[in-house]
């Protein structure tokens, strides 16, 4: 058996090599900051988050401020800008998806430089309509990091409601972008799902799009993208 600290350093290098941020708290009110923190990188970005807690942190006992106003989005925003190596985020109000508490990958999502897809919602009646158009206002108002207004790529949800007792809508938004192919969920709701499909063929010319039944992950909270993290090339160490 190896030792702890050789375990959880593997354990930290691992995480690294995914690309997934690694918080430290260093006492009891930082461990409730930091999953504040990790709660909201992760509902932003749509990223896994780490936590790294020592034992004496976890098992003390400390007075604690529970105010959630101690973290902001200036702090949130700082954080991905710093980690991520950016310069500029944009901010939606609204998610769709009660499963994540509302992950940014359900309803919108870049498709190259300047490009963004967008879940959409044409029926003025329906629930999520109001919700679904002040994201695409602010999106359309927006500008890239060079200043540049982006391209929206409209595309309307599925108005299948699978989740019991829920309101919440069917995205296709929430699909993997792999290398060479596209991996996006359909929900059997004919129409919907073929033009959702062919405005991914036509987003990505280039990669092959795979379609799976979305039902059961959407049950469970999120889609495609909430379940999948990506795997940078490795490097091949000589000995």
């Amino acid at each position: 058996m190896l030792p702890f600290w050789i375990i959880t350093t593997i354990r930290s290098l691992w995480m690294d090599d995914l690309m997934i941020p690694v918080l430290n708290p260093s006492g009891v009110q930082e461990i409730l900051d930091y999953g504040i923190y990790g709660i909201e990188l992760s509902r932003i970005s749509g990223c896994w988050i780490g936590i790294k807690c020592v034992h004496d942190n976890v098992s003390s006992a400390a007075t604690v401020d529970l105010n959630e106003d101690r973290v902001s989005l200036i702090d949130i925003e700082k954080n991905l800008k710093d980690y991520f190596g950016i310069s500029k985020v944009i901010w939606l109000k609204h998610g769709t998806d009660e499963g994540t508490d509302g992950h940014i990958d359900n309803v919108a999502c870049f498709t190259e430089p300047g490009v963004v897809s967008a879940m959409v919602c044409s029926d003025k009646n329906d629930s999520y309509y109001e919700i679904l158009n002040e994201n695409l206002e602010t999106l359309k108002t927006s500008t890239d990091s060079r200043g540049n207004r982006l391209k929206i790529i409209e595309i309307e949800m599925s108005y299948q409601r699978l989740v019991p007792g829920s309101d919440e809508p069917c995205s296709y938004i929430n699909y993997y972008i792999a290398n060479n192919g596209i991996i996006m969920p359909i929900y059997n709701d004919l129409k919907a799902d073929e033009a959702a499909v062919n405005q991914i063929k036509s987003a990505f010319p280039n990669r092959k799009v795979v379609c799976i039944d979305g039902h059961d992950i959407h049950l469970g909270g999120g889609n495609v993208h909430c379940i999948t993290q990506q795997q940078p090339k490795g490097h091949v160490w000589e000995k």
